[in-house]
C-alpha cells in the first residue's frame, strides 16, 4: 500500500522553504511547523542537533532527512560537506540510515533510533557486503568504527545488531575510520521483512548513492577551485600558467564536467527514479575521475603530497566511485530502462 503524508515538517532557508511549503499545500498536505534558517554544516552533531524540536515526529522527521518528495535539502547538506573535505557519517546515517528506517514498520526501536538520529546523539550506520555463516552475521562500513547502531539486511530481512557486536576497526584510503563488524544473529532485532524490508533498504541505497554524488561535486568543485588558484599563481616563462590556452581550455572542459554532474546530481535527487540515479552516477564517475586526474596533472609532483589538500580530496573522489558501484552495470541498468521507456 503506497503511504500517504499527511502532515510535514518544513525546514529550509528563505524561499526555498516557502516553496515547497506551498508545494505541501497545493498536495493536501498539513504544515505542522516551518523553521527557516541556515541550515549548518560545520559538523555531522550540530546539523542534526537543530532538529531536537521535533520531538516525537520522527514519521515527518523522516520527510525532510529521506525526502519523501525529494532529497534536495540532503543533497544541499552533502555537496556542502564534500567542499570542505568533511568525513562525517551525515549521508550513511541522516539519508540511508534514516530512510531505511523510515520505510520500516513503527515499533519500539524504530523509533529509538530514529530518535537518536534525530538529535544527533545515536550514529546509526547500514553495513555493506553482509554475509553470515555460524550463526554469526558479518559486514563492514565506513564509520562502523564508532557507530551506536548498525544497520544489516540478510535473508530479507532489515535488522539491526544487538549487543556484543565485535569490530575491527581499520583507516582507509580516503581517510575514513571504517570497520569489520561481526555479531550474532540472535542477538539482533528484526525491524522489516520481505517486502517491506527490500524496499526500505532499497530506499536507503538511494539516498546514500543521491549523497556521495552530490558530495562528489562539492569535492570536485573545491578541486577545481585550489587548481585554478594554483594556475592564477604558479608563474613560468615570465606568466602565470593559467595564461596558457592549452591549460585554460582544459579547466574550462572539467568545469563543463562539474557542472553536468552537479546538473544530474540535482535532477537525481529531485525525481529519486533509478533510471536518473543511474544516469547521474554515469556523468560523475566520468566528471570525478577526470577532475581528479586532471589535478594531479596541472599541480605537478605537489598534488600528489599529503601536505596538499587536492592529494585527499582526489582519493575521497576515487572512494566515492569505489561507493557507488560499478559504473558499467549503471550504464547498462540506464540503457536498459530507456529502450523499456
Amino acid at each position: 500500500m503506497e503511504r500517504r503524508i499527511e502532515k510535514a515538517v518544513v525546514l529550509g532557508a528563505g524561499t526555498m522553504g516557502s516553496r515547497i511549503a506551498a508545494h505541501l499545500a497545493n498536495a493536501g498536505v498539513a504544515v505542522e511547523a516551518m523553521c527557516f534558517t541556515d541550515f549548518p554544516t560545520e559538523t555531522y552533531r550540530e546539523a542534526l542537533a537543530t532538529l531536537r524540536f521535533l520531538g516525537e515526529l520522527e514519521d515527518q522527521l523522516a520527510l525532510f532527512i529521506c525526502g519523501e518528495f525529494d532529497l534536495t535539502h540532503g543533497a544541499l547538506v552533502a555537496q556542502t560537506l564534500g567542499s570542505g573535505w568533511l568525513l562525517e557519517p551525515f549521508i550513511d546515517c541522516a539519508l540511508a540510515a534514516a530512510a531505511m528506517l523510515s520505510g520500516a514498520p513503527a515499533s519500539a526501536a524504530r523509533t529509538q533510533l530514529l530518535e537518536g538520529i534525530a538529535s544527533g546523539e545515536k550514529i546509526v550506520i547500514p553495513l555493506r557486503e553482509t554475509t553470515h555463516g555460524g550463526g554469526r552475521l558479518q559486514g563492514n562500513a565506513a564509520h562502523a568504527s564508532y557507530a551506536d547502531a548498525l544497520l544489516a539486511n540478510v535473508d530479507g530481512k532489515l535488522m539491526v545488531a544487538g549487543d556484543g557486536t565485535e569490530r575491527r576497526s581499520y583507516r582507509q584510503f580516503d581517510g575514513c575510520a571504517g570497520a569489520q563488524i561481526q555479531f550474532a544473529a540472535s542477538d539482533a532485532v528484526t525491524l522489516a521483512s520481505g517486502d517491506t524490508a527490500r524496499k526500505a533498504w532499497q530506499a536507503g541505497a538511494t539516498a546514500a548513492r543521491v549523497g556521495r554524488i552530490a558530495e562528489g561535486v562539492g569535492l570536485s568543485r573545491a578541486v577545481l577551485d585550489t587548481t585554478a588558484e594554483y594556475l592564477r599563481t604558479r608563474k613560468q616563462f615570465g606568466q602565470p600558467i593559467g595564461r596558457f590556452q592549452a591549460l585554460a581550455h582544459r579547466m574550462a572542459d572539467l568545469l563543463t564536467q562539474c557542472e553536468q554532474a552537479q546538473s544530474l546530481a540535482w535532477a537525481a535527487a529531485m525525481k529519486l527514479d533509478p533510471r536518473t540515479v543511474d544516469a547521474a552516477q554515469v556523468i560523475a564517475h566520468r566528471a570525478f575521475r577526470a577532475i581528479g586526474q586532471q589535478a594531479v596533472q596541472l599541480h605537478g609532483g605537489i598534488g600528489m603530497t599529503d601536505e596538499y589538500a587536492v592529494s585527499h580530496y582526489v582519493k575521497r573522489l576515487l572512494a566515492i566511485e569505489l561507493e557507488l558501484g560499478d559504473v558499467d552495470t549503471a550504464l547498462m541498468r540506464f540503457a536498459a530502462q530507456s529502450q523499456a521507456a
